[in-house]
């Protein structure tokens, strides 16, 4: 099932991830919010610690079910999210202390919110009977289901993207099929067979069939047409750049990168790209993308992961780690970490640890060693 569009291509969850542009987009998408440190923190009110040893840290850093990692749970989130405008984790609890112990992540298709009559919400997994024809569903309370919508009108419900933009998903579906046929189906040296003689129905099909046998796909291009009988050769047809396939293609991995959010360099459209803006897109994508993604993902299982007596305190909460991805080059990195130390911003230690690099005594005492040297130097006699 799909929707068709005006290009005559049915557009729907299977064939759109048929397109290239689409995977990758896809792929960077989840790729990348998998393989973000993501860890649960404890805000003492003047400091704020790792809580590693909370069950919470646990399902969202190692293993969120019997089935998946961290890394495979979080990849197939954020890909359905995109694929459906919703994804669904149902959170299993511990019945005597309202503890999560397991996250399952749902089928879109078969999770629905419903309203009850006092203005109260709740969730139904559509399933099965035992029989397997009879309908059963399940109800979940909203406090036991993560629902996520990376783009949403009501804030309760997210948009689907490949509904939405159809169209767009449409032509660009359609270029890679009409690609697909131009190279199956065409004589790569087209154009029309000349000649003096007159030739029978027969065997003007026997004389075309012959020519495309030996010339006509892919496999052939290039080869020396050697005729016959006076016949000519007399080239007439556009190649795929005068056919303006390749601008469409071209223009296309645009518009998915514009849907999307990515840069087109990361769906390998170098055309405009160069060494210095390609560094500036790769953060805006982390600043204005991949951050937005993470802070609503981040609020949403705050709010239903811990139990209600850890939210009332108002102290636990989990947290991406992106500051690896936002800190740039390696001297403006540098430069910047030299003027935190200078202003007391930040330790050495605290830095070595954003470099993946050991502690080392004495790293966590915040000193200008700029000052230091001037303290240090002799008066002059």
């Amino acid at each position: 099932m799909g929707s068709g569009t005006s290009s005559g291509v049915t557009v729907n969850k299977n064939t759109i991830v048929g397109d290239s542009a689409v995977w990758a987009a896809l792929r960077i998408l989840s790729n990348s919010v998998a393989s973000l440190p993501w860890e649960v923190y404890q805000d003492n009110g003047t400091t704020r610690e790792r809580f590693q040893s909370h069950p919470v840290d646990y399902l969202i850093n190692k293993e969120p079910n019997q089935l998946s990692t961290s890394y495979s749970f979080r990849q197939s989130m954020v890909w359905k999210m995109f694929l459906y405008g919703d994804a669904y984790v149902r959170i299993h609890r511990d019945r005597a202390t309202a503890a999560p112990y397991k996250l399952e992540l749902l089928d879109s298709n078969k999770v629905e919110l419903f309203e009850n009559a006092d203005g109260t919400y709740y969730y139904i997994i559509k399933g099965k009977g035992i029989n397997g024809t009879l309908p059963n569903a399940q109800a979940v309370q909203l406090s036991d289901m993560v629902h996520l919508k990376p783009i949403s009108m009501n804030g309760v419900t997210g948009i689907d993207i490949i509904k939405t933009h159809q169209e767009n998903f449409g032509l660009s579906l359609a270029a890679t099929k009409f690609g697909a046929k131009y190279y199956a189906n065409g004589a790569h040296v087209s154009g029309v067979l000349e000649s003096d003689m007159d030739f029978t129905e027969e065997g003007a099909a026997r004389l075309r069939s012959l020519f495309k046998s030996k010339y006509g796909g892919i496999d052939n291009v290039g080869e020396m047409p050697v005729l016959e009988q006076g016949v000519k050769f007399k080239k007439i047809g556009a190649d795929p750049s005068e056919a303006l396939l390749i601008d469409a293609r071209k223009f296309q991995v645009e518009e998915v990168a514009r849907i999307f959010g990515i840069p087109a360099h990361m769906l390998s459209a170098m055309d405009k790209a160069t060494f210095n803006n390609i560094e500036v897109m790769s953060l805006d994508f982390v600043k204005n993308t991949l951050r937005p993604l993470c802070v609503m993902i981040e609020q949403e299982f705050n709010r239903k992961l811990f139990t209600e007596r850890e939210k009332r305190s108002g102290t636990l909460y989990t947290r991406f780690n992106l500051d690896g991805l936002m800190r740039g080059a390696t001297k403006d990195r540098f430069d910047a970490y030299a003027i935190a130390i200078q202003n007391k911003i930040m330790s050495s230690n605290e830095i070595r640890n954003l470099e993946n690099l050991n502690p080392r005594d004495g790293g966590d005492k915040f000193e200008n060693p700029m000052i230091q040297v001037e303290e240090n130097t002799p008066p002059n006699e």
